[in-house]
């Protein structure tokens, strides 16, 4: 027993004697902090489980010197930033569109099908689907901005009809550069029903100046653009060359479908 106190008795004075243990320094502080910032759940919303950020949207992480904690947004805040539009611009009912909801048993419907799915893919340059109404264009368009909102791509839809009244309205007001800025610059936008007039007109001077405006920068930007339409693109080249043509040369490589017009493709006629 005598031994074994003696040699406690030793190894107490041994570390007793060592000198004190360095403290962390601030570099080390702020990553500690930093892990325990991230290591904290957050709540899951928008039926949105991000592993990242475990649901708060944010990311901490040390500024350039390590003296300090920043924080930044996590990818995920895309997707709910997108599906917050897509619910303000009344698309709340085609966020449930899917490609695997999509009936396709006829030829021209695989076709629309597949095409929509390689855009989804590897989206580059713009996707243009045309032609019958009903044959399910929007569906198929809202699917593949469903599927780029999971792979956090901030998507705008642009309804024309709504919108261009809307922006043509505000043309000479402060208000209009604000309001057509958020179209041409987001990252993915998806113009529904583009062209669509009141029935028994065709668009006017002014619809077409806002589309080469719109169309225009979104080209030169090179951002990704879906757009759907009851005018074949061969339609707006006759409305005006410059619009059609700059769709045309950006919908290359399986990236324009036009479905003939044909009642007994409107799938709304015969439900």
């Amino acid at each position: 027993m005598e031994k074994l106190t003696m040699n406690f008795t030793n190894a107490r004075q041994f570390f007793e004697s060592l000198p004190p243990a360095p403290s962390l320094t601030l570099q080390e502080r702020v990553q500690q902090e930093v892990e325990r910032f991230n290591a904290k759940e957050g709540e899951m919303t928008d039926d949105i489980d991000c592993p990242i950020c475990k649901n708060k949207q944010l990311i901490y992480v040390p500024d350039k010197n390590g003296t300090s904690v920043m924080s930044r947004e996590c990818e995920c805040k895309k997707r709910h930033e997108s599906l917050r539009l897509a619910r303000q611009s009344g698309m709340n009912a085609l966020l449930k569109c899917t490609f695997e909801g999509f009936k396709a048993t006829e030829p021209w419907q695989i076709r629309m099908l597949t095409a929509a799915k390689a855009f989804a893919e590897h989206p580059d340059g713009w996707f243009y689907i045309s032609g019958q109404s009903g044959c399910g264009k929007t569906h198929l368009a809202s699917a593949i901005c469903n599927e780029l909102m999971k792979k956090n791509r901030l998507v705008r839809r642009m309804s024309w009809l709504t919108e261009s009244e809307r922006l043509k309205s505000l043309r000479n007001t402060p208000d209009y550069q604000a309001l057509i800025d958020r179209f041409k610059k987001c990252e993915v936008l998806y113009i529904d029903d583009f062209f669509k007039v009141q029935k028994g007109s065709n668009p006017t001077a002014a619809d077409v100046k806002l589309a080469f405006e719109l169309l225009d920068t979104r080209m030169v930007n090179e951002k990704i653009t879906i757009i759907t339409s009851e005018l074949f693109a061969a339609d707006v080249v006759g409305i005006d060359e410059a619009v059609g043509g700059r769709i045309m040369e950006m919908t290359t490589g399986g990236n324009r479908i036009c479905i003939e017009r044909d009642t007994k493709r409107n799938y709304r006629l015969h439900m």
